[in-house]
């Protein structure tokens, strides 16, 4: 595999800019400095887009910093919610970055575009004003994707969680490749989980526990770390344009962009990967981890 041009395939999360973020979060939120370090990593590397979104903290204006000291030329993704206007939302976001038009601009909870549908028309009237050149939504839900299939709401981005365990949209990526849809992932990591040793588990399901030893023993003979195993599992799908990663210093991306040289060991394994999908959202959804 081509590693630069993969790593353009790569997209730098950002919640961590601007918030704790994560379960396993160890080094907490970065500075200025590490955050420069990470963002002109990430440039030299081959990854040019960066996620980001308003509710953040302030992850936009950090970013939007950094942005301007490192000088690369990033595709922006943010997220809109919130109670001000569609278009006040979003110049306050383009401000914040230093930058006039976004790549994407993505409805960033479900349930605000169910009460008021309208926000999403206020979306397109910016891309067609150029402010914005693709809008789309963050979902959570498989049902939430099949709700604007029967509305015939057309959207150019979706991102979504995806990863060894949860592979609940997977069902659906064909057909969004079909209608030209740029499918973003997150969570490829499990905010950690699938990061952690098995002994570290003993507080979640033990479902989970069960499925990450059984990863561990899958990779152990192709001598592949986990977190390369859960990289790969989602760059290799041929109908995902992004995988989101969020990482607390540059040495965590650094990592990330080394196990882009172990796709022939992932692949060995991929359909053993494939079987470790669960539907417990128990596991799968960190907002019910307690």
């Amino acid at each position: 595999m081509d590693r630069e041009n993969t790593a353009k395939r790569i997209a730098l999360g950002t919640v961590q800019f601007g918030l704790t973020y994560g379960r396993f979060n160890r080094h907490g939120k970065p500075d200025a400095g590490r955050v420069e370090e990470i963002l002109s990593y990430a440039c030299r590397s081959g990854i040019l887009t960066v996620d980001t979104a308003c509710a953040y903290g302030d992850a936009e204006r950090v970013l939007g910093a950094g942005l301007g000291a490192v000088g690369c030329d990033f595709q922006i993704v943010s997220k809109y919610s919130g109670d001000l206007p569609v278009p006040e939302r979003c110049r306050l976001s383009l401000d914040a970055l230093g930058t006039s038009v976004l790549h994407g601009y993505l409805v960033h909870h479900f349930e605000q575009y169910v009460k008021t549908p309208s926000l999403y028309d206020r979306m397109l009237e910016l891309r067609d004003s150029g402010y914005v050149r693709k809008t789309g939504f963050s979902l959570y839900h498989p049902r939430e994707l099949e709700t604007l299939f029967e509305r015939g709401i057309t959207f150019d981005i979706l991102q979504v969680p995806y990863s060894i365990l949860d592979q609940r949209f997977g069902k659906h990526f064909e057909e969004l490749t079909k209608r030209n849809v740029e499918v973003h992932v997150r969570s490829v990591f499990l905010q950690g989980l699938l990061l952690q040793p098995p002994h570290a588990l003993e507080g979640n399901p033990s479902s989970a526990k069960e499925r990450i030893e059984t990863l561990r023993s899958l990779l152990a003979p192709q001598h592949v770390p986990p977190v390369a195993a859960c990289l790969l599992f989602a760059v290799l799908c041929p109908h995902i344009d992004r995988v989101v990663v969020g990482v607390e210093t540059r040495d965590m991306l650094a990592e990330i962009v080394e196990s882009l040289q172990l796709d022939d060991e992932v692949r060995a394994v991929y359909s053993d990967l494939v079987s470790l999908a669960v539907d417990d959202e128990r596991i799968v959804n960190p907002q019910m981890w307690g």
